[in-house]
Order: structure tokens, then sequence, then C-alpha cells
């Protein structure tokens, strides 16, 4: 049985300065009956709503809490990093501000670390609040997507879970700036486990991820993490070369009046499918572009209890 002096919990946080009181008293509530050492570590990424005038007033009653703000909104990812490499416990729970994520599963995410595993990972059941079309997608994203990869990364979660402290190390030592934090931290194959919630509405506030930003981040996701679409090109070029001969060879046989049309349509398909193809690897390559260019994940602004 492991035995746990000291617990970070991270929650990157952008405009939620309304709900931080609140998730202070929950995480201190769930604790209270465990008797240890914790911190609470929320980055502040680039809010406009006094988050961080809100994080300086609590640390002022509280000094387990301390923040970290950065210099402009680099997004949720960044900041979860952020937190990370400022964590000194022994495990690290990962939670979003917004109650999304239940602080009353911390008890039970501590026992299971405990009995030997070094992730454990929350699966949501349902999606209270949620439209048909937002957990359709989410669905998709966690089965078509995270099945390129090349590892076994969870379905149907997020970032919410515990992570022992050989895990937030070697997530640590992967520097690529595309990155996708639950991705990351399956990435080492340390031994996981999971528990099963229904995900409640957010306690206040509105979401950051609208459509159009869902679909960037499963773009993201599928090209950062697998080469299987460029490899789907490849067999697709192939089975397309195989088709244009056969149809070919049918209107040479065929000869009838409409082979200008097939022929004028078949041009202007594979045209879009070069199209497709040019673009998909431009998206390879800005990727490339990026990540040589070796600019930081996150720069710190401020910081509250931390030391650099």
């Amino acid at each position: 049985m492991r035995i746990l002096h000291t617990l970070s919990i991270v929650s990157p946080a952008r405009n939620e300065a309304a709900n931080l009181e609140a998730l202070r008293q929950a995480i201190e509530t769930a604790l209270a009956p465990l008797m240890l050492d914790w911190e609470l570590i929320v980055v502040d990424d680039g809010s406009t709503d006094g988050t961080f005038e809100k994080l300086r007033e609590l640390r002022g009653r509280d000094s387990r809490v301390k923040a970290l703000r950065l210099s402009r909104n680099f997004g949720h990812e960044a900041a979860t990093t952020a937190g990370l490499e400022h964590a000194k416990g022994e495990a690290v729970i990962l939670i979003d501000a917004d109650f999304q994520d239940p602080p009353e599963l911390l008890p039970e995410m501590i026992a299971l670390w405990r009995a030997g595993n070094d992730i454990v990972t929350a699966r949501r059941l349902s999606r209270e609040g949620e439209s048909l079309f937002k957990r359709a997608t989410s669905f998709l994203y966690s089965r078509m997507i995270f099945s390129m990869a090349g590892w076994d990364i969870p379905k149907d979660t997020g970032d919410f879970g515990l992570y022992g402290q050989d895990v937030v190390r070697a997530f640590c030592q992967c520097r690529e700036r595309n990155r996708l934090v639950r991705a990351l931290m399956a990435w080492p194959g340390f031994r996981r486990t999971e528990i099963t919630f229904h995900r409640p509405k957010r306690l206040g506030g509105e979401t950051k991820y609208g459509v159009f930003r869902l679909i960037a981040l499963g773009l993201n996701s599928l090209l950062s993490f697998s080469i299987v679409p460029l490899r789907m090109l490849w067999n697709f070029g192939l089975a397309l070369m195989a088709l244009s001969t056969a149809g070919f060879l049918g209107m040479l046989a065929w000869k009838g009046p409409s082979m200008d049309l097939c022929l004028i349509a078949s041009l202007w398909f594979i045209a879009g499918m070069q199209s497709v193809f040019l673009g998909l690897a431009g998206e390879y390559i800005g990727k490339i572009y990026i990540e040589v260019q070796q600019k930081p994940n996150y720069i710190v602004w401020d910081r509250l209890g931390l030391d650099p």
C-alpha cells in the first residue's frame, strides 16, 4: 500500500473567477477525512474577468492556494502543462474549475493510486447539458482518432484524473508544442485504471470549446499523434490508380455517347482529391515548422506561492 504525503491539484482556468471559491471549498471538504498535505495550483490562462485577483484573495486566506498567471491565452493544453511542471506532489490530480469534474471523486482516485495504479482516469457515462452534436462528435473523436495513435488512450475521458509522480515526470519530458495532455499521459504505458461518473453541467460561466474549436482540436490530435492519414492517402492513391485504369479500359470497350462526360467527371474527381492530399500534407509540414521554431509552450507573467 502506497503512502501519499503530498498531493498537487492542478486546475487550468480561463474566466472562472465565479467558481474558484466553490472549487477550493469542495476540494477541502473532499480531502478533509484523508489528513494529507495538498496544494491547489490554478493556472490563469489569459482571463479577463479578474480570475487572478480572486486567486490572490483566496491565497490570502488559504496558503494552499497557489497560482500561475500566463501572459496571454495559450490554450488549455499549455495551461495544464504549466501547472504540471510546477506541481511538487507525489501524485497530481487534474481537474477543471467549472465543476464538470466532481471534486468528491478525489478520495476514490487516491485510494486507487495507493493500491498501486500510476494513472486513475475518470470515464464519463453521460454528459449533462451537452447537445446531441457535441456528444456524438466526442464519441467519434475518442474512438476514430485515438485508435490511430499507436498506443492505448482511454476513451470517453478528459484530463480529469490522478497521475503519479513518475507519470508527470515522463510527461514533462515531452516537449512538443502540438500536445494533447491525455494522450501524452498514456504514451509511457504506466499502470492505469479508471472510475466512472456522470458529468454534470457547468457550475457557472460558458464553455470555451465551441464547434469550430472542437473541430480544430480533433484535427490537431489526429495530425500530431498519428501518420495513419498519410498511409491512408498512399493506399487510396493506389486504389484510385487501379480504378481509373479499369474505368479507362471500360470506356475503350464501350465507346458510348457519355464517354466525354465520364472523362470530365474523372478529371474533376482526381483534381479534388489532389487538393485534399496537398492540404493534408501542408498541415503536417506546418506542424513541423511550428515544432522546429522551439518556442515555449507558455510564458508566466505572475505567480503566487510558486518558485520559478
